[in-house]
C-alpha cells in the first residue's frame, strides 16, 4: 500500500451486514479519489488491528472510522487529513467515563487522523487500553507529555445525549462532530443499526 493519506475502519464478524455496506457507501461517496478506503473485516480485537494496520501501512497519513462513523460532506475527510498534516493529532473528543482518570479527553479513535511521523514520535503507542485510558487514548496522552497539539471536534448535535464530557457538554448515540462525522455509538444493538442506515441514506441524499 502507498500514497499519501488513507482510511481505515476495521470490524469484526459480528457487525451486521447493512451497517458495514452503508459506510462504505457513505465513504466511497464522500472521499476524494486520493483517499483509498480500506474496510477491513478481522479476527482480533479493534485495537491490535489498527496496531497491526499501522506496522504494515506505508501511507504517510491515516485517518481512522469507525464502522459505525461516517464523513457528512465532501470536505470532511479531506479536512481530517489536512489537520493531521501540521503535525498534530485530530479527532473527535472522547471520554472514557467508566475509567477513574480525572475525567480526561481524547481524541477517540472512531473519528481520528494523524501522520505516521507523529506516531513514530510518540514512540509508535499501540492502540491498546492501559490503566490510564480506553482503546486509542495513549495517543492523546503522549502527545500532552510531548507538547504535541490535540485538535478536538466537539459535538453539534446529539440524537440521545447519554454520556458526560464536560460544562454540559454530552454524547451519545447518533452525536455530530463540528457538523462534519456522525457516529452511531454501541452498533451492535439492532435500534442502533437502523438508527445508523437511516442517517447514511441521508448523507448519500446530501441531508
Amino acid at each position: 500500500m502507498s500514497g499519501n493519506a488513507a482510511i481505515v475502519s476495521v470490524y469484526m464478524a459480528n457487525i451486521h451486514f447493512s451497517v458495514v455496506a452503508m459506510q462504505k457507501a457513505v465513504v466511497e461517496q464522500l472521499a476524494p479519489p486520493d483517499m483509498p478506503f480500506h474496510q477491513l473485516r478481522v479476527d482480533r480485537p479493534h485495537a491490535e488491528s489498527l496496531d497491526a494496520f499501522l506496522n504494515e501501512t506505508d501511507f504517510d497519513t491515516v485517518v481512522v472510522l469507525d464502522i459505525d462513523c461516517i464523513p457528512l460532506h465532501g470536505d470532511a475527510l479531506p479536512m481530517l487529513r489536512d489537520e493531521a498534516a501540521k503535525g498534530q493529532l485530530v479527532g473527535a473528543v472522547q471520554r472514557a467515563n467508566h475509567i477513574a482518570n480525572g475525567g480526561h479527553l481524547y481524541a477517540g479513535p472512531f473519528c481520528m487522523a494523524f501522520t505516521r511521523d507523529l506516531w513514530a514520535r510518540l514512540g509508535k503507542p499501540s492502540f491498546q487500553g492501559t490503566v490510564r485510558g480506553d482503546v486509542g487514548e495513549e495517543l492523546t496522552y503522549r502527545c500532552e507529555e510531548e507538547g504535541v497539539g490535540v485538535r478536538m471536534l466537539w459535538p453539534t448535535a446529539v440524537e440521545e445525549p447519554l454520556w458526560p464530557l464536560r460544562d454540559g457538554a454530552v454524547f451519545g448515540y447518533g452525536t455530530e462532530y463540528e457538523s462534519a462525522f456522525w457516529h452511531c455509538f454501541e452498533i451492535r444493538d439492532p435500534r442502533n443499526q437502523l438508527r445508523f442506515t437511516n442517517r447514511c441514506f441521508r448523507a448519500l441524499e446530501g441531508r
